[in-house]
């Protein structure tokens, strides 16, 4: 309830995942403020695009999209938010390692 997750590898289709996630929201009402992601492969047809956006954002998680097959954007994507987040004074910046 106190923090942000991040899906990576995760279905999310009504797995014990999102029924956790379903029960916290419901014993909660709209108390909850903290905001989720997944990253996930777009599906080809834009109507399942908007209903899983839909579903997704009623338990409180934005999608992040990538273009099917490109698995390689992912980790792009991962250093852009960690890049930001560090611009934001949120992550510390990563210690280099002493040899």
């Amino acid at each position: 309830m106190n923090s942000n997750l991040l899906f990576l590898g995760c279905s999310l289709n009504n797995d014990r995942t999102i029924q956790a996630l379903k029960a916290i929201k419901e014993s909660s009402g709209d108390a909850l403020t903290q905001q989720h992601f997944t990253i996930e492969q777009a599906p080809e047809d834009e109507q399942k695009i908007v209903e899983r956006n839909a579903y997704l954002a009623n338990l409180g998680i934005t999608v992040i999209w990538f273009e099917k097959g490109r698995f390689d954007y992912v980790e792009s994507i991962l250093k852009l938010a960690r890049n930001e987040l560090r611009y934001l004074g949120v992550m510390p910046a990563a210690r280099k390692l002493l040899s």
